[in-house]
């Protein structure tokens, strides 16, 4: 085993506070100065933690008072694992995250359900608000398209994916395309 992942290993440097330090006096003699450079470095290594650990929190502590928005949960998430570590003294809860509302579908994720459930009007009516909202977002038109379509209303089926191929390059409409002239010959 190298002598450097030996000593490494024997001082305990596992910052989750699983292993513990061993005495460097214990080890053989050619092992000792590896063992106490190793803990040195993780000494270092613990105090750098500690102060990032520090830094964090003070952020947060600043955001909160400033109402500023919710931290992300991967800042949450270090924030919890330095209190966890023993990095950062626990008195009290450091910050209340709060409850998760689901966020309310947008009128495209309406109108995909209602496609699903063969709900057609009502998908048309979620896509032409989707339409409204953005009106160069292709999937609106295409999933309006289709959902006119399935109603039988090739007209209207066909102006939605005329104007696919007016957002989209030619490769990309290819299929809009092919679709357009299919629908043209139901129609007559």
């Amino acid at each position: 085993m190298d002598q450097r992942l030996y000593a490494f290993v024997a001082v305990g440097v596992l910052l989750n506070g699983a292993a513990h330090a061993l005495d460097c006096q214990q080890l053989p003699m050619e092992l000792r100065d590896v063992c106490k450079r190793e803990e040195r470095r993780a000494e270092i290594d613990r105090s750098s933690i500690k102060f990032a650990c520090v830094k964090l929190k003070d952020a947060i502590d600043q955001e909160n008072t400033t109402d500023a928005k919710a931290p992300d949960a991967k800042v949450l998430d270090a924030l919890r694992k330095c209190e966890e570590d023993g990095f950062l003294a626990v008195n009290k809860p450091t910050i209340t995250v709060p409850a998760l509302t689901p966020a309310k579908p947008t009128p495209f994720k309406r109108g995909l359900d209602a496609l699903n459930q063969g709900d057609f009007n009502a998908a048309i009516v979620e896509f032409t608000a989707a339409i409204a909202d953005n009106p160069k977002d292709t999937f609106s038109y295409i999933r309006r398209g289709t959902a006119y379509e399935k109603k039988g209303d090739a007209a209207s089926a066909i102006s939605d994916y005329l104007q696919v191929l007016k957002l989209v390059d030619a490769d990309s409409g290819a299929e809009y395309a092919a679709k357009i002239r299919k629908l043209e010959k139901t129609k007559k």
